[in-house]
């Protein structure tokens, strides 16, 4: 949806990004309402892990987004180049780091959170629109199908005396649908607003949407992050739709047995088709990532033997290391056995002798234990 150029500042010495709507958008009316709520959206936000707008203009007519320049990879870049894991059936997962993933997955909670907090709900969550600088900081992209709160109505793009954009008739400023954009990203036209793969149920539906249907985008993401797949695939939308409203994805500790299971438990909260079964906060979430994230700073949940004893049955490895553990107890009950036969069978100790002993008091009289236990005669002590 936009023609992003890197441009020196000529004010600040400073690199930025410029972002402009492409020529055969640039008259497009729904288009221009996107990069207009995109511009607002983002600049009413001050976080450290949602994209900074620096400013808003337009040039000969056409309006553009001054953003800071980031140098890195999108999320999604990073998960298809992310190492390698068992997964079940012999087949091969493609995953995030655990440390990796807690760290940018609490970065990505914590600008949800600010947004929230503004009344902002994103509504297009997905790994593309997360962006990793070389540095390792998460930054949110893309408000274009962000739903604000009355209080954060649109302004007009351009300065004062522009004209103000419509979103057309029959169709709400806070819900202009998105246009077509790359096939890859499987945006739907006109009926439900997102990428599909990544919507929540209520936003397939065409429902009413709050800041839940941003924790469930983020469920998927967290989902695609730990196994290196999505959560709701397909070929079509037709069988994307149908999975997002009527299917589980599979535990991801069927695709990844090396996550802590709490990292299971929060993904599968998140993705609860049941709004109220979901976490109701981005800050809810954002609190039990930091908490597996502290336990496994510490060496309390996460290691390799525990995912590897969680590891779903019917796995080959699974069954590999069950078979180890049996030997094991077989070998160790072998010892303890053969240590009782050997007790039980050895001959008995012989009876205890008095060799000498010591005197401590001293009453004046014989002692005849003295003289049989000695056998010598008698004397006076």
């Amino acid at each position: 949806m936009g023609v992003v150029y890197k441009a020196q500042d000529t004010k600040l010495p400073r690199f930025v990004a410029l972002k402009f709507l492409p020529e055969h958008l640039a008259q497009d009316r729904q288009a221009l309402e996107r990069f207009k709520r995109e511009a607002h959206a983002a600049s009413s936000l001050n976080h450290p892990n949602i994209c900074t707008i620096h400013d808003v203009d337009e040039h000969e007519g056409k309006p553009f987004i001054a953003i800071e320049l980031l140098e890195g990879e999108t999320l999604k870049q990073r998960i298809a180049g992310a190492g390698r894991v068992p997964a079940q059936g012999g087949l091969q997962g493609v995953s995030l780091q655990v440390d990796t993933l807690l760290d940018v997955a609490i970065q990505i909670a914590d600008g949800l959170d600010a947004a929230q907090s503004k009344g902002i709900t994103h509504r297009d969550i997905k790994p593309a629109n997360i962006f990793l600088t070389a540095r390792g900081q998460a930054k949110i992209l893309d408000f274009g199908l962000a739903k604000l709160s009355p209080t954060h109505s649109p302004r007009p793009l351009g300065g004062e005396g522009a004209p103000r954009i419509g979103a057309g008739e029959g169709v709400s400023p806070h819900d202009t649908p998105t246009a077509p954009v790359d096939p890859e990203q499987l945006t739907s036209p006109g009926v439900a607003m997102g990428t599909v793969a990544y919507m929540s149920p209520e936003q397939a539906r065409g429902e009413k949407l709050d800041a839940r249907t941003d924790l469930f985008s983020f469920g998927t993401v967290l989902y695609e992050m730990a196994t290196g797949q999505q959560a709701f695939g397909g070929s079509s939308f037709a069988v994307m739709f149908a999975a997002l409203l009527k299917e589980r994805p599979k535990p991801v500790l069927e695709l990844n047995f090396s996550l802590p299971p709490e990292l299971e438990g929060i993904i599968e909260k998140a993705l609860a088709k049941d709004r109220q079964a979901r976490y109701q906060s981005a800050g809810e979430m954002l609190a039990d990532l930091k908490k597996l994230k502290r336990h496994t700073d510490t060496g309390r949940t996460l290691s390799r033997a525990w995912g590897i004893a969680r590891v779903a049955p019917g796995t080959g490895l699974g069954k590999v290391r069950r078979r180890g553990r049996r030997m094991a107890l077989v070998a160790l009950a072998a010892v303890v056995l053969t240590g009782a036969w050997a007790l039980w069978l050895r001959p008995p100790f012989p009876s205890p002798k008095v060799l000498d002993y010591v005197q401590i008091t001293n009453d004046g009289r014989w002692k005849a234990g003295r003289q049989a236990a000695l056998g010598r005669l008698p004397v006076h002590d």
